[in-house]
């Protein structure tokens, strides 16, 4: 009911079997715990979480017809452990200007994307994501602090990070990526977001591929430095990016290690390492 705080609600240790529906409805909570609990028979997802303060820890989840959680209304969660498995849209999905870590969570088989934050703030770090059909974890027009760190991602049908219109608060850092359909590392549009110290390897396209948001809006002042890339055509591409700087590479590519096209402006390459063509 709006205007009433559902406060100190604990949600542990049970079994959820065969729910139609939604498995917990947590709606204007706060401080709400929800922990250990195993759910299976494919419900439309495990958790809502909407105008609330939620943190949820070591839930096992089999199967659900949309999301495993799905996070709204300016809510801030935090999710650890456990795993969420063929989720048939997103394992976690969130919107509307709400916070959310996901921190150390095994997520598998998910038929759109792992971890997808639309228009707010995720913290997805040493989660082990794999066999989702689009993205491992993406971010779209994040509003805040939003990092991308320590996560194994493989097997993602169209890459294993992508960012949309990141800004100097985004950053993709030390994340594993193997065997992405066509990118490790997609960024359209950034200004001032860092991707570092990531390994890619096996993709069909380009390794780490930063670029123009929709648009046309050049990307402008991101690092690139530290990664090692392997496995595909063309290592590190950059589009329409100006300042952007290229440090420290270990690069193997079959076509190229390294290509800027007419349309960046002040790049900077220096101290890489590669095998190919530049």
């Amino acid at each position: 009911i709006d205007g009433v705080t559902h406060a100190g609600i604990i949600i542990t240790n049970n079994t959820f079997s065969n729910i139609r529906n939604v498995v917990v409805d947590a709606q204007n909570y706060t401080g709400a715990v929800i922990n250990n609990n195993t759910v299976s028979g494919t419900p439309d997802r495990f958790a809502a979480i909407g105008n609330s303060s939620v943190v949820a820890a070591d839930n096992k989840i089999n199967g659900t017809n949309t999301y495993g959680y799905f996070v709204e209304r300016g809510s801030v969660s935090a999710i650890s452990g456990g795993y969420i498995k063929k989720a048939e849209d997103s394992a976690v999905f969130v919107q509307d200007n709400s916070s959310v870590t996901v921190d150390s969570v095994s997520i598998s088989d998910s038929g759109v994307i792992g971890i997808f934050a639309k228009n707010s703030t995720v913290e997805a770090k040493n989660n082990s994501i794999s066999n989702s059909g689009n993205v491992g974890i993406y971010a779209q027009n994040p509003t805040g602090v939003t990092s991308i760190s320590g996560n194994a991602i493989s097997s993602s049908g169209y890459a294993g990070v992508q960012i949309d219109n990141g800004n100097k608060l985004t950053s993709v850092i030390s994340n594993t990526i193997k065997s992405s359909g066509t990118y490790g590392i997609v960024v359209f549009g950034a200004n001032g977001s860092k991707a570092q110290s990531n390994t890619a390897n096996g993709y069909s396209e380009y390794g780490i591929y930063i670029r123009e948001s929709g648009a046309n809006t050049n990307s402008n002042g991101i690092d690139v430095s530290k990664n090692t890339v392997s496995g595909g055509p063309s290592a590190i591409v950059l589009r329409r990016t100006d300042s952007g700087a290229v440090k420290k590479y270990t690069v193997t590519a079959a076509n190229y290690g390294i290509y800027i096209n007419a349309n960046c402006t002040k790049t900077t390459v220096t101290g890489n390492s590669y095998t190919g063509v530049i």
